[in-house]
């Protein structure tokens, strides 16, 4: 039999005062009946604390390819290796929408400017002839990710890490930071007057003002027994290509008959941005569907011998149900499944949230 490992960045939702909620305001215990009877009833001994760090390393950790602490991510090499680029210095480079706020400057989007191919193709056209005398060169990879050669040494912080952050606090260091700081000042000129930002602001789409550089790690060896990864995300299907897994789209379904045979990682990141935005109740809907489309279902495929362990991997915390604590039934010890309001202030006290 086979384990199942969700990765679920969020689960004990955004960094804001739970205790200022009144019950009222808490989902009903049916709602999320399943996942607090996993939070409640798993043995003391299958709850980890994990160290924090961000999602992207988070990813490359369930995938088998775990980092040195602080180590320069290598998602640029993953998307590299869809590309014909033999440069030896490869940086991701991702289009973004900074806000102005007095005295911060905040990444508010990357993804959701949804940028038309044509005019991404343009823009790194035009942004190439600039900058084609600093020796670098900008190279497509999606609509919304891209990469960049050329002779710069900087480290860098995640996309996830600086997402709705104040970038100021997250600016690359190193070598060529410098350097880099006068590069990224004459992009955010040359995009203020770009045809293809004055045509978006015409049609009411907020512009492309900068890009973000980050992911110039080198990779490790992986080791894992995983062998299928359902997940919607592009990054996950880099990775997931380049050490040679099966990478599919979630599913409407969760399909016993392929768990069975699969070492499974689900990879769920849409709550990441109610999580972001410090909407709770945004994450309480989500809970909802994690709880009816995901919980529910592996806990009935625990109980028929589909699988043998269900692993949730989180922020701050890793928590596992074997096959072997339902067959001893510990669940009918509990007279009342804990409220989410409960399950949650709990795991937030000791998993230093």
């Amino acid at each position: 039999m086979s384990t199942f490992t969700l990765y679920y960045p969020g689960l004990l939702g955004p960094d804001v005062p739970l205790e200022e909620l009144g019950g009222a305001e808490w989902p009903d215990t049916s709602q999320t009946e399943n996942l607090c009877k996993l939070l409640t009833s798993a043995s003391s001994k299958n709850i980890q604390p994990l160290t924090k760090t961000s999602i992207e390393a988070q990813i490359l950790g369930c995938l088998g390819l775990s980092l040195p602490a602080g180590a320069e991510l290598p998602i640029a090499y993953y998307r590299a290796i869809n590309h014909e680029i033999n440069e030896q210095s490869i940086l991701c480079l991702d289009p973004v929408h900074i806000q102005i706020d007095r005295d911060e400057a905040v990444l508010v989007a990357n993804e959701s400017l949804d940028i038309l191919k044509d005019d991404a193709l343009q823009v790194i056209n035009d942004l190439n002839q600039h900058f084609q005398q600093d020796g670098l060169a900008i190279h497509y990879h999606n609509e919304h990710q891209w990469l960049m050669t050329g002779d710069i040494s900087i480290d860098t912080f995640s996309m996830s890490d600086v997402m709705f952050q104040n970038m100021n606090e997250y600016q690359a260091t190193g070598r060529d930071a410098k350097k880099w700081r006068s590069i990224i000042n004459e992009v955010q000129m040359l995009l203020h007057e770009h045809p293809v930002n004055i045509r978006r602001e015409q049609q009411g789409s907020i512009a492309v003002n900068s890009l973000w550089v980050w992911g110039g790690g080198q990779p490790e060896q992986h080791s894992t027994k995983i062998d299928l990864v359902y997940a919607n995300d592009v990054l996950v299907a880099d990775i997931a290509r380049a050490i040679k897994i099966d990478c599919e789209a979630v599913p409407d379904r969760l399909d016993s008959n392929v768990l069975r045979d699969h070492e499974t990682l689900l990879i769920l990141t849409e709550q990441m941005y109610a999580v972001r935005q410090n909407d709770v109740f945004a994450w309480f809907d989500y809970l909802h569907l994690l709880d009816k489309e995901v919980i529910r279902p592996l806990i009935d495929m625990l109980k028929n011998d589909v699988i043998e362990d269900f692993v949730i991997v989180s922020d701050t915390v890793s928590i596992k149900i074997t096959k072997h604590d339902l067959k001893n039934k510990f669940w009918q010890f509990w007279k009342k499944t804990s409220s989410l309001e409960g399950c949650m202030k709990s795991l937030r006290k000791q998993y230093v949230y």
